[in-house]
């Protein structure tokens, strides 16, 4: 077998696979990279072309070869599938293994005094958290606002956040109204703090919210097909909603990067000092109580993390995955709150592959203890539909949907300062 008939094997699996004719393949496909924004490709369409590839030929690809490298080319993956099913090749040894690393980055350090202060800082907070969870909740509530009064005058961001207000809404606000989107935006992120360890009262009331659009998440679980749960990142409290399914009986396993820290504060991933590890720690912890096992995608090149979320899907899991999430081999840029936003495909693509249910679910505050959790209906993704406009049509579905809840919502909106 040569490398020039695995090449065209290679470019019939892709014709079928995303429904082109063979002349497309071969302009789309002519030397670039697989994956990525010039080909469309993501991580599940590269596992869905070895597969085809490893019944073709019949040889298996391990999970530490799945390299984004590995996707270089046509003619690099064909070299790799030649390597493994040639007897007098040694396996070991691969065109791929001599392509550059996708992802190379070096964090500069902050200096030692900066560092410092922002352990003792996060410490502190660690601390607050703590404390006032043994709070009446009157003392809690006052507490928070307090905590997001003081953070609205000292924060740097708040000047970052004003003016992306005023560029998503300048039109439709006047000076004093942004000010107290502004001040309402910090309270949001504070609130949300806060609950990421609720007060006995809290769980309580959380436990006893209703959640809307539940029957469609009990729909979705009968056809045995898995849940992938969209959840909104980047708009209210995606712990709440998965707090509330926890106490109803349902186990969502997480999908995260390596480097999660689940806190919501920005910090650099590749900080380990003691301050931001007991943060991180206390915000794990907490997670834990509530959450299945959970998935993480790994930081480099690696898509065998795919096999892992399919296998899962198989099994009924509710995979919770961030709507905004751009861990991604295929980002798409769309208009978005007034600016413009890259999204990730691979979610739908997913579902496309797995036949599993998306379901949108967002998870709000109405005032201190009223909440609001909704699971919307799903966004239909369907196999029999060519590949390309199915799953950028389901992508458009949930930002659409997405950017509806930020404008009813803005105070809720978390990501104020990336537009």
């Amino acid at each position: 077998m040569t490398v020039e008939e695995v090449e065209q094997a290679i470019r019939e699996v892709l014709a079928a696979q995303l429904d082109l004719e063979p002349q497309i393949i071969a302009t789309r496909f002519s030397s670039g990279p697989l994956l990525g924004a010039a080909s469309g490709l993501d991580s599940v369409d590269a596992l869905n072309l070895i597969t085809a590839l490893e019944n073709r030929f019949n040889f298996e690809v391990k999970d530490e070869d799945l390299e984004v490298n590995l996707f270089a080319s046509i003619r690099t993956l064909a070299q790799y599938v030649v390597t493994k099913t040639s007897p007098e090749s040694q396996p070991e040894t691969q065109a791929a293994a001599n392509v550059a690393p996708a992802i190379a980055t070096i964090p500069s350090p902050p200096a030692a005094t900066a560092r410092g202060a922002q352990d003792f800082y996060l410490a502190f907070v660690v601390s607050l958290l703590e404390v006032s969870r043994r709070l009446p909740l009157p003392l809690r509530r006052s507490l928070i606002r307090s905590t997001a009064a003081a953070a609205y005058r000292l924060s740097s961001m708040r000047g970052t956040i004003v003016r992306s207000i005023d560029r998503a809404l300048g039109p439709d606000l006047s000076a004093a109204p942004k000010k107290a989107l502004a001040r309402g935006v910090f309270y949001h992120f504070w609130w949300k703090t806060f609950w990421a360890a609720p007060s006995t009262e809290e769980l309580e009331l959380i436990a006893k919210s209703p959640i809307a659009g539940e029957e469609h998440l009990r729909a979705a679980i009968g056809r045995n097909l898995g849940v992938i749960l969209l959840e909104a990142d980047l708009l209210g409290d995606r712990n709440l909603a998965r707090r509330a399914l926890h106490a109803r009986g349902y186990a969502v396993h997480p999908v995260y990067g390596i480097n999660h820290d689940a806190s919501g504060f920005q910090l650099d991933p590749e900080c380990s000092s003691w301050g931001v590890r007991r943060l991180r720690e206390y915000f794990q912890t907490a997670e834990r109580q509530y959450l299945a096992e959970e998935i993480h995608l790994p930081s480099g090149g690696s898509i065998a993390f795919t096999r892992d979320l399919i296998e899962g899907l198989k099994r009924n899991y509710i995979l919770g995955l961030a709507g905004g999430g751009r861990i991604s081999q295929h980002l798409v840029t769309l208009p978005f709150f007034g600016a413009r936003r890259e999204f990730s495909t691979g979610i739908f693509n997913l579902a496309r592959t797995s036949g599993a249910t998306i379901l949108p679910i967002f998870g709000l505050h109405r005032g201190y203890a009223h909440l609001e959790i909704v699971v919307e209906p799903p966004i239909d993704v369907r196999a029999d539909v060519i590949r390309d406009g199915n799953v950028d049509a389901g992508l458009r579905a949930y930002v659409e949907l997405l950017e509806g809840y930020c404008r009813r919502n803005p105070e809720q909106f978390n990501s104020w300062s990336d537009l």
